[in-house]
């Protein structure tokens, strides 16, 4: 009978490794800082390419970030960036841009360098959340 205990405590033990290897996120794929606390406004910049935004949107929700509905706004100054407003946010930033960079590149969209998005720290007067995230994409 003790056997029969081990063998069942360590056939266990096997399918709760064995699971936690299967549902493992890759090391390369893991942050260090929490991204469901982030809130990300897309603004699309009036694109005619509702796919990329769509799938820009998908891939940042998968990675955990809330997303909210992109708008057609455009920034006509300071052109693409990820805008944040906190140094706590700066690695969140990077996350975004990487990710919005790396789509662009999977559909074969091509960009010019100074629309290659980046972190760009914004100083305002105006009452944002430290967790907020604006893309900039156009």
């Amino acid at each position: 009978m003790t056997i029969m205990v081990l063998r069942r405590s360590a056939c266990s033990l096997l399918a709760v490794l064995t699971a936690g290897l299967l549902t493992a996120v890759p090391a390369s794929a893991q942050t260090r800082f929490d991204t469901s606390k982030f809130i990300v406004f897309i603004h699309a910049g009036g694109s005619k390419d509702d796919r990329a935004v769509r799938l820009i949107s998908g891939a940042l929700f998968a990675k955990g970030y809330t997303v909210r509905a992109p708008d057609a706004d455009q920034d006509e100054v300071g052109g693409p960036a990820v805008d944040y407003f906190d140094d706590s946010a700066k690695d969140a930033a990077q996350d975004v841009a990487t990710i919005v960079n790396d789509t662009f590149v999977k559909l074969e969209i091509k960009r010019e360098e100074k629309q290659i998005l980046k972190p760009r720290k914004q100083i305002t007067k105006a009452r944002t959340s430290p967790n907020w995230l604006g893309v900039w994409l156009f």
